[in-house]
């Protein structure tokens, strides 16, 4: 399921991906705006059981997700009822029910306490902010942002450069990578955009080395090379303004028609 999530005039999308439990109970990953008709979809699905955000950065959602589904857990990481003003509860440990079915991994040594997700039975791998998925073919705005702003490479598919400056600690963020690609999954979820329906082991172990080796950049740029990056930082932002006027765009969470995908998970 995928909901319009505008921002710079680009829609990144909000994914929500639904995980059922082989006795039919539904993990519902990621909250959204959502209407009775996506409610209706979700409960033909299977029986909804969780409710789950998975970072602390994806609070956006969160009032609307716990209004349309209030008798659900509410589990997210710790800290998250303070940014969101949600009550949720401790994500970590993940429930024993899902034991031998879901996997979950905290990404260490991040600072935003993305966890990831790993479905057994569908071999998918989901994923919140940890990769950004475009599709290939994307021109235009969305093309240079994801390419010059974000540093995605040029299939689109990666670890961002606003991920890489969230992370603290690059020999835990390395450990849990490294834990996460023994996970057998052929697929990938991501929070934002299109998932990989193919070959996503390969294109994540691709997304490896390079985003590892982009942190050491990611410091200099906060810290050792400050005033030269800075300057750098502002040119590119005061590009992003002149081609988002040029689009006649505007920062926004909402507007445009919904997408909808069929709950593959």
């Amino acid at each position: 399921m995928s909901f319009p999530f505008r921002f710079f005039g680009i829609d990144f999308a909000r994914n929500v991906t639904l995980l059922r439990l082989g006795d039919g109970r539904v993990v519902i990953h990621s909250t959204a705006p959502f209407e009775e008709k996506d409610l209706q979809a979700i409960r033909t699905f299977g029986e909804t059981a969780w409710l789950v955000d998975a970072t602390l950065l994806h609070e956006t959602f969160a009032k609307e997700g716990r209004a349309a589904l209030p008798g659900l857990p509410y589990l997210a990481p710790n800290g998250f009822k303070e940014i969101s003003g949600v009550a949720t509860q401790p994500l970590d440990p993940p429930p024993s029910d899902w034991a031998g079915e879901i996997e979950m991994l905290r990404l260490d040594g991040t600072r935003k306490s993305e966890h990831v997700f790993f479905h057994r039975r569908s071999r998918t791998l989901v994923v919140a902010d940890l990769f950004f998925s475009f599709p290939a073919e994307t021109q235009g705005w969305a093309r240079f942002f994801a390419r010059r702003i974000m540093g995605l490479p040029p299939n689109l598919f990666g670890v961002s450069r606003f991920f890489r400056m969230l992370i603290s600690d690059k020999q835990a963020f390395e450990r849990s990578m490294r834990r996460m690609l023994e996970w057998d999954f052929e697929r990938v979820v991501v929070a934002h955009r299109e998932p990989l329906e193919r070959g996503a082991k390969k294109a994540v172990e691709s997304a490896f080395a390079p985003a590892v080796a982009g942190l050491r950049r990611a410091r200099e740029w906060r810290i050792g090379g400050q005033r030269f990056e800075i300057a750098r930082q502002n040119r590119l932002t005061d590009r992003c303004r002149e081609l988002a006027g040029q689009v006649g765009c505007r920062a926004s969470n909402r507007g445009g028609e919904k997408r909808s995908r069929e709950p593959g998970t």
